[in-house]
């Protein structure tokens, strides 16, 4: 696994930049999905979709965050 934490902080910056900017929210809800954190993934996912509805790759990215967490919690 790479600097997570590290990718997070940056992620989080970028926000505070440009707070607008959906794909930030998109790549921290990634993050929270490997640690282990599907509740903040799936509310960042949800801020996203909130900031712009149209974004395909927000619901992308939620549909595979709900494949893994189902895997996990079924061991499939």
């Amino acid at each position: 696994m790479g600097e997570v934490a590290g990718a997070k902080a940056d992620l989080e910056q970028s926000l505070k930049i440009l707070p607008e900017f959906t794909q930030s929210l998109v790549k921290i809800a990634s993050v929270h999905m490997e640690q282990g954190s599907p509740e903040a993934a799936f509310e960042c996912f949800e801020k996203a979709t909130t900031m712009d509805s149209k974004d395909p790759d927000i619901y992308y990215h939620r549909g595979q965050g709900l494949l893994f967490h189902f895997s996990v919690v079924f061991e499939i």
